[in-house]
């Protein structure tokens, strides 16, 4: 078993491969990985071992080893888990007070109009599909959601336009986040991510153009 993962020192970065789950609602995910180390006693590298048998010890399988972001099945890179309690204690906390930055990459189709941009309309789960989330850009569009309805930020930086492809290359960075927010927020303003088959009317394929590269936290 291979895992590909970096530290500093609050944290354990591992990385994801895209259409693998998160944690546990599906039938096979990354966290399972964890507990096949621990059940079965996988052979992985002495570090990778010690690290899982650390945080099972500190925080348990049931706090999904203090695992801080999950990630769409089809969103790959960097998964976050606290390595002691002053994460644990703080990290809420934190990210209430939008001191947690979330920094993705993202090609999206056709040239980017904007430099920067920030898009905060509210979303919600779809009223009917349980696999979406809707944009709320005004009172009518409150009949395509339903439950609680999230405010929430996207911060957008345009990097590169590849003329060839027609397409943008963005940084992304949210601070308080919720199912699809990214995905959602870019097709509301016409920008869908490529190959994105919930959200891109435009093109459909079999992969998604969205990484999680980052986690920054200012902690005064």
């Amino acid at each position: 078993m291979e895992f590909t993962f970096y530290e500093d020192n609050n944290f354990y970065y591992f990385w994801k491969s895209h259409w693998l789950a998160t944690t546990y609602w599906t039938s096979q995910s990354f966290l399972e990985l964890f507990d096949k180390i621990l059940i079965w006693d996988v052979k992985v590298n002495s570090k990778i071992l010690w690290i899982v048998y650390y945080l099972n010890e500190i925080f348990g399988k049931n706090n999904e080893y203090w695992l801080l972001n999950r990630l769409d099945n089809d969103t790959g890179w960097l998964l976050y888990f606290g390595k002691n309690f002053y994460v644990y204690n703080n990290f809420k906390t934190w990210q209430t007070d939008w001191k947690v930055n979330k920094i993705y990459i993202a090609d999206v189709v056709w040239n980017f109009r904007y430099d920067n941009i920030i898009i905060d309309f509210p979303i919600m789960h779809h009223i009917q599909l349980n696999d979406r989330m809707v944009v709320i850009k005004n009172d009518k569009d409150l009949s395509k959601g339903r439950g609680e309805k999230h405010l929430q930020q996207t911060d957008i930086e345009k990097l590169y336009y590849d003329e060839n492809k027609n397409r943008s290359t963005l940084q992304i960075t949210i601070k308080q986040w919720v199912r699809h927010q990214i995905r959602v927020h870019l097709s509301s303003i016409w920008y869908p991510i490529v190959w994105d088959n919930i959200y891109n009317k435009i093109i459909s394929d079999d992969y998604l153009h969205l990484w999680s590269i980052w986690l920054n936290i200012y902690w005064n």
